[in-house]
């Protein structure tokens, strides 16, 4: 059948073509490329190219055709639409054409023909007496049209008028505050009860100006009291133009809401001192409200805007001439709608297991959220302050389901949120939105928890989700917990953030755990100087990632926890929350008023353009050619936006293939000589991926910048692109999720699938049929994953920039047929331009002295400390007597660290790590001098390429020696520098090296997930998984303090998985310890006891055999600490067996 039709498109009169699927290749017979203009070289391609030829008020054709190739039933069609032809002219075509189907209803061609309707397009040039035909048509209709548009105005007026009069009545019964406001002449009613209201406080209608609904303020009433009202704000139908404001008393409502505080924040303090012995804390200070004289910049701004544009508006809708200008109407009322939009997204952005989830219960007050260090969220939630207590959960499939009052616990928001309790989000959850009346989140802000980026395994992938949530974020919350310096996976997500351009405020959370730094009873650093040190290394870190400009805010959400409903306590002054809120307001206002500057640059430009073409109608002389050269350019540019956005995605889709990638490592898997190639030939395509998703997001970014300039040159606005604050939601991501989810258990364990035992590998066919069988499912997987995010990328792309475009060119086209009726007028008509121009003019004049009054960026800087200090917990300094003790206690780090079983095989040892400054730090310790390794730090090169050995002897190869290092009992140390410059020396493995020295490798282990990402990257990571022994070291344990249970659950659960995943054989030992303190480590050591079943007794017993050992009971290990975390950490395995399922359920 195809033959056929193919010789009948070849020699045939009809203007035929044929679309094979599933490709979408469209074929042109020669007649139709003659009716479309099109040259061979310039055709259509593909049917989505073919669909893109649709004038834009004939997309919804376009969409039925895809409908009916969709729907399986369907065998023929019909449907007429105007196409894009090679000239720049629209001409209407008829498409009759047949479907042919395979087996499972699929499509697997299309035939037709496309029929000219009409002779032609109103657009195309045809012959003088048709020309002249055309105009008496049209003036005809103009006068027809005007007579019925003045008919249809004076009803309205009318009828405007009778209901005006039953408004003003309505409103002079109401027993209770009420506003009403015209928009249309600027009328105001009021009730009785607000008249007297207003009388007592002069600006009270300018405060509720810049109220929104449910806000708060209070008034002096004409009896002297001050009174609290709430302002209500019912939505205002668009066909009205009465906005009404409503105000209640709420002064009683008030009192119980403080009551309510005192009362929480005393079963707070309550609560705390049962557990840790807190003082008495005093009263809690109510929230204050926001008064009259406290109406923002920004909301004076828009609401002067919104004036002007209005009333430019009702000087088209009252003018004789509004039908001439209906594009222009439609236009501001879009934009006035926009105005009303007032609400941005703040979204907390981050590593895995950087406290976001325990900023946002900062925020809003209570622990609600799960807080855990490993990767937990797996749905975005959206919180704001506000109405009742309630979380509002919206599904995929529509529904919304509400949980409020006692149901709403900790328990329900991890079953709905956690990936523990959710898995694969099998509940079908879209996001949540959760209230409290509580939250200290700024007015019109709402804050976005998001899951959790650079999680384990998952190379790259944290980039492409940051991508996708970009568009809906206004402001970005960076959180780096303390003593987290910037690693590579920092700096590619901020630079994300930056390329976005969105505002970003980096916050350096968990200052409250930090200490000062002791030695021998004497403090070498206090916390103070420490916190100083931090921001100024994180300032380093920002300047080297390119992101200067970005402040620091030091914050601690535990203190804002412990002090939320004090505000006055030691513990909310040292959060430094209340800086971050006013900082975050101060932002709000910048961005609302850059997005009202963005919208009063569009009036205008619509205004003067409307203004320009009055004064060509009052002069008879309407320059039709340069609103011909307006449709061409922005023709042009909409065809070169649909040109490069299918560059981009034609160019990657044959970049991933699945047939040519899944050949080619099926022939470097058989072509392989060795299992020593077969290794190498696996790093090759895990390195592949990584270049892959940097060469093609590179890509999309110079595509995106490439779109934004044309906008802009062609005068096209974007609300995506322009980096203005926007009402769009959060997107779905859902399937995403479940992608990575998928990935994560479908990892290939390269080495179990090579070798059988440790140090015994397979016979070679065997591992190769083995890494066939099971690795092509993880390649055609991760390119699935970057096939949807092209798709995903093309779509965004198409609905920022075409759209706009689409819609410029139809209110263009539309003007341009409005505006012809202005040719000819009368003299009467004339002067009722003359009138409707002045009033444009001064509106114009109105929106540029506005637009003159916008400030400029905010300059946002680093915020200092708190000044709230806490004393050393270590209270054994005084007296040489306690200074012998704490030394000798400092020994004991020592003796802990040669006990383990990992360095029975020797005293050789190489430091590995991300940073090579964690490794000193263990070998000053081990020496015993904290300041041995700084006092050398200007004669040796501890931040270059250069490895350096301490100790005595030989080094295996060049490089720096340190002899006098006073290590103990022959130890020698060999110091690699940071995994992203470690490289050995030419002829020398890593195999060989960790077979002589024991490796001892520093991990985040504070942000577990993202600390295994490090691992999975660094140069030994695959002669690691063979080392016979090796020991997991993290420096920082005391930023644990407040979740030890994680050392004993999630982070050991992570680290066993990951070593499954990728092979590791040997014996791991873990040393986790802070400063001179190792009682981390046998906290791990014990917890290694816990079971689902242990309980109380359990608990007491672990407690008595610590006190047993000789270990000290200071906090964090005191009795009640070292229960309540081994209950939790108990807890925590049960949930991991014993999880509810909702597909079971």
């Amino acid at each position: 059948m195809t033959p056929l039709w193919e010789d009948f498109m070849r020699l045939g009169p009809l203007a035929a073509l044929l679309v094979h699927f599933p490709a979408g290749d469209v074929e042109m017979s020669p007649a139709l490329l003659a009716a479309l203009r099109f040259t061979p070289d310039s055709r259509p391609r593909s049917l989505e190219q073919w669909c893109e030829l649709c004038h834009p008020e004939d997309h919804g054709r376009a969409r039925e055709l895809n409908a009916a190739l969709r729907r399986g039933a369907e065998s023929a069609l019909s449907l007429a639409r105007r196409l894009y032809c090679g000239d720049g002219v629209y001409r209407a075509f008829r498409l009759d054409a047949c479907i042919r189907r395979g087996e499972d209803g699929s499509p697997l061609l299309l035939m037709g023909v496309e029929t000219a309707l009409g002779g032609g397009s109103p657009q195309e040039p045809s012959e003088g007496s048709w020309e002249r035909r055309m105009q008496e048509a049209a003036r005809c209709i103009a006068v027809g049209q005007r007579r019925f548009e003045e008919l249809l105005d004076e009803a309205r007026v009318e009828e405007a008028s009778r209901q005006d009069l039953a408004l003003s009545t309505l409103v002079e019964a109401m027993p209770f505050p009420v506003s009403v406001r015209s928009t249309r002449d600027g009328r105001i009613l009021n009730s009785p009860s607000f008249a007297h209201l207003a009388d007592a406080s002069p600006h009270l209608l300018a405060a509720i100006a810049g109220l929104g609904d449910g806000e708060r303020l209070e008034v002096q009433d004409r009896y002297g009291r001050t009174r609290t009202l709430e302002v209500r704000t019912p939505p205002r139908e668009a066909s009205s133009h009465w906005s009404a404001v409503a105000l209640s008393d709420v002064t009683e409502v008030r009192a119980l809401e403080e009551e309510n505080l005192r009362l929480r924040g005393r079963l707070q303090r309550i609560g705390l001192r049962g557990t840790a012995g807190a003082p008495k804390q005093p009263a809690p200070e109510p929230i204050r409200l926001t008064g009259i004289d406290a109406t923002p910049e920004a909301e004076g701004l828009r609401t002067a805007l919104f004036d002007r544009v209005s009333s430019a508006l009702r000087a088209i809708s009252e003018s004789a001439l509004r039908p001439a200008f209906l594009a222009a109407a439609n236009h501001l009322q879009g934009l006035l709608q926009s105005l009303r939009e007032t609400e941005l997204t703040v979204g907390a952005v981050g590593l895995t297991g950087s406290g976001k989830s325990t900023f946002i219960n900062a925020m809003m007050g209570e622990r609600l959220l799960p807080e855990e260090t490993r990767a937990t969220t797996n749905a975005v939630v959206l919180c704001r302050r506000g109405g009742v207590r309630a979380a509002d959960v919206f599904y995929l499939d529509g529904r919304v389901e509400r949980t409020a009052g006692s149901d709403l616990t900790p328990d329900w928001m991890e079953e709905h949120t956690s990936e523990r309790w959710n898995p694969g989000n099998e509940r079908g959850i879209d996001h949540i939105e959760w209230n409290s009346p509580d939250a200290a989140i700024p007015s019109g802000l709402v804050l976005a928890d998001t899951p959790g980026l650079d999680a384990c395994d998952l190379p790259r992938y944290g980039e492409l989700m940051l991508r996708r949530l970009l568009p809906s974020l206004d402001i970005a919350l960076y959180l780096t917990p303390l003593r987290a310096r910037f690693k590579s996976a920092d700096v590619e997500l901020m630079h994300s953030l930056l390329t976005g351009g969105r505002q970003v405020i980096l916050l350096l959370s968990q200052i409250d755990i930090e200490r000062d730094e002791v030695e021998a009873g004497s403090v070498l650093l206090p916390r103070r100087q420490r916190l100083e040190q931090a921001v100024t290394e994180l300032r380093g870190d920002l300047q080297e990632a390119g992101a200067a400009s970005c402040p620091i805010i030091p914050i601690s959400s535990r203190l804002a926890l412990d002090g939320f409903f004090r505000r006055t306590s030691p513990e909310w002054e040292g959060s430094n929350f209340d800086p971050l809120l006013r900082q975050l307001t101060q932002l709000r206002r910048h961005l609302i008023r850059c997005g009202t500057a963005l919208r009063g640059q569009r009036a205008l430009a619509m205004l003067e353009r409307t203004a320009d073409r009055l004064a060509q109608g009052m002069a008879g002389r309407l320059e039709k050619g340069r609103q011909d050269a307006r449709g061409r350019e922005l023709r042009d540019a909409q065809r070169w936006l649909n040109a490069e956005l299918s560059t981009v995605r034609n160019e990657w889709s044959r970049s991933i293939s699945h047939e040519l990638d899944v050949a080619r490592f099926a022939s470097d898997v058989r072509n392989a000589a060795s299992i020593g190639a077969l290794r190498d030939a696996c790093l090759r395509w895990e390195s592949r991926w990584s270049d892959v998703v940097r060469r093609m997001t590179e890509r999309m970014d110079r595509a995106r910048e490439a779109c934004r300039k044309t906008l802009l040159q062609h005068g096209v606005f974007s609300e995506t692109l322009s980096g203005s604050p926007s009402p769009t939601a959060l997107p779905g991501m859902d399937r995403h999720l479940r992608r990575q989810e998928a990935e994560l258990r479908s990892q290939v364990p390269v080495e179990r699938l090579i070798a059988t035992a440790p140090g015994e590998d397979r016979p070679l066919e065997e591992a190769r049929a083995a890494l066939i069988q099971d690795g092509l499912p993880t390649l055609v997987k991760r390119l699935d994953l970057l096939r949807d995010h092209l798709n995903w990328w093309e779509n965004h792309m198409r609905e920022a920039c075409c759209d706009p475009v689409y819609l410029e060119l139809a209110q263009e086209e539309r003007a341009e047929a409005e505006a012809g009726a202005l040719s000819g007028e009368t003299t009467a008509s004339r002067a009722e331009m003359a009138a409707l121009r002045l009033r444009l003019t001064e509106s114009c004049s109105g929106i540029r002295e506005l637009l003159k009054a916008v400030p400029s960026v905010p300059n946002l800087s680093d915020l200092p400390l708190p000044g709230r200090e806490e004393p050393t917990q270590d209270a054994r300094r005084s007296g040489l007597f306690a200074s012998l003790l704490q030394a000798m206690g400092e020994r004991r780090l020592q003796a802990k660290f040669f006990a383990l079983p990992a360095l029975a095989g020797g005293r050789q040892l190489a430091l590995l790590g991300l940073r090579r400054q964690d490794g000193l730090r263990l070998a000053s310790r081990l020496m015993h001098d904290a300041r041995f390794m700084e006092a050398r730090a200007q004669e040796l090169d501890l931040e270059g390429r250069s490895w350096l050995l301490l100790g005595e002897g030989a080094p295996p190869f060049p490089c720096q020696c340190v002899p006098d290092a006073p290590l103990p009992g022959g130890l020698r140390l060999l110091s690699a520098p940071a995994d992203a410059l470690a490289a050995l020396p030419d002829g020398l493995q890593w195999e060989g090296l960790l077979a002589d020295w024991t490796p001892i490798v520093h991990l985040d282990l504070a942000r577990v997930d993202s600390g295994l990402s490090d691992l999975a990257r660094a140069p030994y990571a695959a002669a690691l998984a063979s080392a016979p022994r090796w020991v997991l070291a993290f420096a920082h344990g005391g930023l644990f303090d407040r979740k030890l249970a994680d050392l004993v659950a999630d982070v050991p659960e992570r680290v066993a998985a990951f070593g499954e995943r990728r092979g590791f054989r040997g014996r791991m030992d873990w040393f986790v310890y802070e400063n001179y303190d190792a009682r981390y480590t046998d906290f791990i050591e014990f917890g290694e006891q816990l079971s689902t079943a242990s309980d109380a007794a359990d608990f007491d017993a672990l407690t008595a055999l610590w006190r047993e050992s000789g270990l000290d009971l200071t906090p964090p290990f005191d009795e009640p600490g070292l229960r309540a975390a081994l209950a939790a950490g108990r807890d925590k395995l049960r949930h991991d067996i014993d999880h509810p399922s909702p597909a079971g359920a």
